[in-house]
């Protein structure tokens, strides 16, 4: 299965703005206890990082270090990115290229179990 097929599975996939692609709730709904639907950005095709670790939410139960742990589990380097939106937030991710399908499901599910605890 393609990355995108597998994105999908997970995501509903919002390609506005342009300039990166917003991975949202399935039903573009908020997070329980969240402010947010969007989940992560695909930057470029090949960069895909978690914006709701940044969260108020996510900052206080350490989101953002949970999902750095699962991607380095799951044999990537964790990758930062600052916010497009002039916010001081460091968003953690990886490299789409260097993973293969298999890998990118099993984050996707872990990562997904870290936000059900947070909610």
């Amino acid at each position: 299965m393609s990355h995108e097929k597998i994105l999908r599975t997970h995501f509903y996939i919002n390609r506005e703005p342009e300039v990166w692609v917003s991975l949202e709730t399935p039903d573009r709904k908020r997070l329980p206890g969240f402010r947010t639907n969007r989940i992560a950005k695909v930057y470029e095709g090949e960069l895909l990082y978690f914006t709701v670790g940044e969260t108020r939410r996510g900052k206080r139960y350490g989101l953002s270090d949970t999902i750095a742990k699962i991607v380095g589990q799951n044999g990537l380097e964790s990758i930062y990115v600052p916010s497009t939106g002039g916010r001081p937030s460091l968003y953690v991710g990886f490299d789409l290229s260097e993973c293969s399908p298999q890998t990118l499901e099993r984050i996707l599910q872990s990562v997904e179990r870290a936000i059900s605890v947070c909610s």
